[in-house]
């Protein structure tokens, strides 16, 4: 289980297997956007070429200054990896409107 969360994903092993190889929040985020019936565009990204990737967005990534970007998974990977400020954004009604709402 993932810090932070508090039911065990469906697609996750039943408890007692609990290797973390095959897993990736990654997946798991694109999972969650493709069960609310996916993302509403194209990958955002684009190329040093200037043109935008063809492929599916599949996740929402922000930063703490408030940008955020529908990507593809090899974009978003990208992304986490070169971008310290950048994190999966959450595409429910759990944000932190919900979490002072309940303060």
């Amino acid at each position: 289980m993932l810090l932070g969360q508090r039911d065990r994903p469906a697609s996750r092993a039943p408890a007692g297997d609990e290797g973390l190889i095959g897993f990736s929040i990654l997946r798991e985020a694109a999972a969650l956007v493709s069960a609310r019936g996916g993302a509403p565009q194209a990958c955002q990204v684009t190329g040093r070429d200037g043109r935008r990737c063809p492929d599916q967005a599949e996740v929402r990534l922000a930063d703490s200054l408030g940008d955020s970007v529908w990507a593809c998974l090899p974009h978003a990977e990208e992304i986490l990896v070169t971008v310290p400020a950048a994190f999966i954004a959450s595409h429910d009604d759990r944000g932190i409107a919900a979490f002072l709402a309940g303060h």
